[in-house]
């Protein structure tokens, strides 16, 4: 299961010198082969030295997955987002590839994705973390898996509160591109409603 101590540094879409990035990712993945660092600065590179995008990667790198398959998988996503959608900056299609390739990583599953687009259609998030998600009874068969597999490829992160959080970056991709499935909203909504009604009395 994931770790529930993951956590970001502040939000920055400027860029970072390479090796700068090189210490970012490696931060998270220490355990990189230095045989795949030349691979490894050629995606940072291509990622414009966006803190946030090589967060998002770094998170997904895994043992069996080389840096040069990573880079491979980011150059095949940055395409597609390049061709659906005009973007203004590089910078943006960046940020949206990296972004869009940890959505579709082996390790969120659908009910992960769902619970996802449910965390970022509410503004505060989950302030009370995984106790308030069993409380919603979203209709999703394992919170926790899904959950864990948010928190494992770092999109969210939970805070000192417990609260489940996700960056305003990440929270507008999901919002412009996801919907939540008509069941689990009808759920999301009742569960608010009953905490006003709570309130009201």
């Amino acid at each position: 299961p994931a770790e529930d101590d993951i956590s970001w540094n502040s939000v920055r879409l400027a860029t970072v010198a390479l090796s700068t990035a090189r210490d970012i990712f490696l931060a998270i993945k220490p355990d990189t082969p230095s045989g795949e660092y030349g691979d490894l600065d050629t995606l940072l590179k291509e990622l414009d030295g966006l803190p946030l995008a090589i967060t998002l990667l770094a998170r997904m790198k895994r043992p069996w997955i080389t840096c040069s398959e990573l880079l491979d998988r980011w150059r095949d996503q940055k395409t597609s987002v390049l061709k659906s959608e005009a973007r203004s900056t590089s910078r943006l299609a960046s940020l949206d590839a990296s972004i869009s390739l940890s959505l579709n990583s082996s390790i969120m599953n659908d009910e992960a994705r769902e619970l996802f687009s449910v965390m970022c259609y509410l503004p505060d998030g989950i302030p009370g973390g995984r106790k308030q998600l069993r409380e919603m009874n979203l209709g999703l068969s394992d919170i926790d898996e899904a959950l864990d597999g948010i928190l494992l490829i770092g999109l969210a992160s939970i805070n000192s509160d417990r609260a489940l959080k996700t960056l305003s970056p990440i929270r507008e991709y999901i919002l412009l591109h996801n919907q939540i499935s008509e069941l689990v909203m009808e759920c999301t909504c009742t569960y608010y409603i009953r905490i006003i009604e709570m309130h009201a009395n």
